[in-house]
């Protein structure tokens, strides 16, 4: 199972940097998509003045979605327990112990 989910990862980090960004995501959703494709698309619906790379589309995006403190209290939750060894990082293996 773990090596599955490694080579599925693998496949859509394309710039091999340990994560996998929005830009990826939206690559391995509409595979048959061209860049210019993917980048008209983020840029329509991507308000954000940088649109290559980083979480919303962006390294310089410093956005921030506001959590209320309900939501903060679950995200924190839900990620303390897959985030075996506490680093704060999810790494593969932590990431294949969940079942979607």
């Amino acid at each position: 199972m773990l090596s599955a989910v490694a080579n599925i990862f693998a496949q859509l980090d394309l710039d091999r940097d340990g994560e996998m960004n929005f830009r990826e995501l939206l690559g391995a959703y509409y595979p048959s998509c061209t860049v210019q494709e993917l980048d008209q698309f983020i840029h329509k619906y991507d308000s954000s003045p940088s649109t290559k790379g980083g979480p919303h589309g962006g390294p310089g995006d410093n956005r921030r979605r506001e959590l209320n403190p309900e939501q903060e209290e679950e995200l924190a939750s839900f990620l303390a327990i897959i985030d075996q060894n506490s680093d704060g990082v999810l790494d593969v293996q932590e990431l294949s112990l969940i079942h979607i």
